[in-house]
């Protein structure tokens, strides 16, 4: 008789499809190994050779070139079901239920990151939340500097954080000052943020939502030098017709731990021509067509100190982030629980070139931390009945003008604080 290899799908997405297999007899103990296929270019690798029982032969020239040959055939045939088996048999045994979570980065599962799934009412809503920074060239072209995203929604007004590097402030940063040892529930140094005028001719925010378009403008932004998050207050021109902000992303202001997994949010190939859209001074029409990305990975390192050549409090992720994504939101993940709060901001990627083709090779990116920004200041006609003093992001929480996870009001201490630098401690970092 025959010995029949099983094969049964443990997870799978748009780019490839994993199987573990093994004998029918063996199949409820353990399986021989695991394989990923390639949907597009139709390549099977051995990602785990789990049974130590079979010898290199009878694994390699029995067990292998049937798996693959069965994949191929489902590769063929674009279906890849969720058990499948090679060779004949009489009588087949019933397998085991598997159940897998779509898109999991777990021990289960090779990738190391994915291009996230989500539903259509949670992209309609950040697609509502994001904003797109362009550049104009001296030569007239529409370049993208990078992504934003609305903390608070006034109206035809919006208060957005990003990156501070998608501005360019040359010579304005540095490094912070560390006061304590980082064995300590850290303290850090920094300067009172100031706001700086943009140019709105060079510089424009880009906000789309269904069929309307508009490059707001953009009233100031604020940074701190030492940090990568920037705040900018935006506004819809007199011109545009389109309906108001009206959605925003709260915050989470914790530092993550090492090994949590987190969803990235951003725009890429962004292309801007004249075409349907809201009109500019000069009566051109612009069409905004750009890519919106999610992608999912884990924390690999967390760093309240920063790290190498990062001095701000950060940590690293294993997912590639594409020209045009810096700047966007990344949000804590669980399953259980998908609320969106952004805890830190797309700041640098330092990807080898392969892991934007394979989900099998981490990638290597920087999240810049929320908490040493928290008293980035704005412009003082955003919200009027504030008192001066609250004009920043933790008077927004203090006051539930903005949602925060990570209670700042609570867990940040400001230690020291005069016209141009303030300490602030997060003592809540040690447990993280």
């Amino acid at each position: 008789m025959n010995i029949q290899i099983e094969i049964w799908k443990i997870f799978e997405n748009d780019t490839l499809a994993t199987y573990a297999f093994g004998d029918m007899e063996l199949f409820s103990t353990r399986a021989k190994g695991k394989v990923v296929i390639f949907k597009k270019t139709g390549g099977i690798y051995l990602v785990e050779k789990i049974d130590k029982t079979t010898t290199e032969k009878e694994f390699n020239t029995f067990y292998l070139p049937r798996v693959k040959r069965s994949l191929q055939y489902h590769r063929k045939n674009k279906f890849y079901p969720p058990k499948t088996d090679t060779s004949a048999i009489l009588v087949k045994k019933k397998s085991p239920k598997v159940t897998t979570q779509k898109n999991s980065i777990d021990k289960h599962n090779p990738q190391k990151w994915c291009d996230a799934k989500i539903t259509d009412a949670i992209k309609n809503k950040l697609n509502k939340v994001l904003i797109s920074f362009f550049h104009a060239t001296p030569e007239g072209v529409s370049e993208l500097i990078g992504t934003g995203f609305i903390i608070f929604a006034y109206g035809r007004k919006a208060l957005v954080m990003t990156a501070a590097h998608n501005f360019e402030f040359d010579g304005m940063v540095q490094n912070p000052k560390y006061l304590n040892d980082p064995a300590e529930s850290p303290q850090i140094q920094v300067h009172i943020g100031e706001i700086f005028p943009v140019d709105t001719k060079k510089i424009r925010a880009v906000y789309k939502s269904a069929n309307f378009v508009d490059a707001c403008k953009i009233k100031g932004v604020s940074i701190v030098p030492e940090l990568d998050v920037a705040l900018c207050t935006i506004e819809f021109q007199k011109a545009y017709k389109g309906p108001a902000f009206t959605y925003q992303l709260g915050l989470d202001s914790r530092s993550p731990k090492k090994g949590d997994e987190v969803i990235i949010v951003g725009f890429s190939g962004i292309k801007a021509g004249e075409k349907d859209a809201s009109r500019d001074k000069k009566g051109k029409d612009t069409a905004i067509t750009r890519k919106f990305k999610v992608r999912r990975g884990k924390i690999t390192g967390v760093f309240n100190m920063g790290v190498g050549e990062v001095s701000w409090p950060c940590f690293e992720t294993t997912i590639p982030i594409d020209a045009g994504m810096d700047g966007g939101p990344v949000m804590p993940f669980c399953i259980t629980n998908p609320v969106m709060n952004g805890c830190a901001i797309i700041s640098k990627d330092i990807s080898r070139k392969e892991a934007f083709k394979n989900f099998l090779i981490p990638g290597h990116s920087i999240m810049a931390m929320v908490w040493p920004a928290l008293l980035l200041p704005f412009g003082k006609d955003m919200i009027k009945q504030l008192d001066p003093s609250e004009n920043n992001l933790l008077g927004l929480i203090n006051n539930k003008i903005i949602k925060d996870q990570g209670k700042a009001h609570i867990n940040t201490k400001i230690e020291k604080m005069d016209h141009h630098m303030v300490t602030i401690s997060r003592k809540d970092l040690l447990a993280s």
